[in-house]
């Protein structure tokens, strides 16, 4: 990567500056622009720079910033190898080496048959259909929130000023009703439609009740963004046994929470390591 460029985990800053402690997010880049560019300064220099009172705090806060980064490259490189897997395992589509054997058939077959045929598409089409609503309902098999308001409401001659009734329900929640709210349900449908809307409803109640609401941003915004500090990963973590379990992490209060409903606390000093001992990873 060029030096001139860098990936910035800014999810963790707008997370610090949405509590109020902008020079602890503004320490964070300085330090981050130091590590990226190689600069190598002391714990007296920062102390100086970031206007701490004392070494033992400056220490806190450089420890804390190493696990951040830690944390931000090592979900990269997971999600890295797993894309990277995927499609090395992707298979390619089956050549139709029939396809002129079909077309001769028709050709062939008699126009007493025809509405027969057209009969027997039909139905041949309804099972394609439902076959494909049950393989686009199976991705994301825990806790999708797939709505079917939405496919109405895309079937809608009106579709451009509809909303569908999960992104109603999250708008009035959110409840900043200058934002851009065509703006903000194009985010929802790109980002956020399978996502259960009980762990999007519980991100806006966490943000809205850790700002000042005077600085609450706009939804679209939120939505874009924002929110990535609020709504936890799904991972997977390995219990004593090697057995694992899959669900959900909260980075922000170091809490996995599993499919089945079992919390496990985990401190963000040891996730790094639990990364590299493979008992811990996200699932992309």
């Amino acid at each position: 990567m060029s030096k001139y460029y860098a990936m910035v985990p800014t999810g963790y800053v707008e997370a610090l500056q949405q509590k109020g402690k902008r020079e602890k997010a503004r320490a964070f880049l300085e330090y981050f622009l130091d590590m990226h560019s190689d600069s190598v300064n002391s714990v007296r220099f920062y102390k100086n720079s970031w206007n701490l009172s004392s070494s033992g705090t400056t220490h806190k806060w450089i420890k804390e910033f190493k696990l951040e980064i830690e944390k931000f490259f090592t979900y990269w490189s997971i999600k890295n190898e797993s894309h990277y897997s995927s499609v090395s395992n992707k298979s390619e589509p089956k050549v139709n080496t029939s396809k002129s054997e079909s077309e001769q058939q028709k050709q062939n077959q008699s126009t007493n048959n025809k509405d027969f045929q057209k009969t027997k598409g039909n139905t041949s089409k309804s099972e394609s259909e439902q076959q494909l609503n049950k393989d686009s309902n199976s991705i994301n098999n825990s806790n999708i929130n797939a709505e079917s308001e939405d496919s109405a409401n895309e079937n809608s001659s009106n579709k451009r000023n509809s909303y569908s009734a999960n992104f109603e329900i999250l708008w009035n929640r959110y409840d900043k009703k200058s934002s851009n709210k065509g703006r903000s349900q194009t985010i929802y449908k790109r980002r956020w439609k399978n996502t259960d809307i009980k762990i999007l409803i519980e991100a806006i109640d966490k943000y809205k009740n850790s700002i000042d609401l005077t600085y609450q941003k706009d939804f679209d915004g939120f939505l874009n963004g924002l929110i990535d500090s609020y709504v936890p990963k799904r991972a997977w973590i390995k219990d004593k046994n090697s057995k694992e379990h899959r669900g959900w992490f909260y980075d922000n209060e170091n809490l996995f929470i599993s499919d089945e409903q079992n919390k496990l606390k985990i401190e963000s000093s040891n996730v790094a390591a639990y990364i590299q001992e493979k008992r811990f990873g996200y699932i992309a």
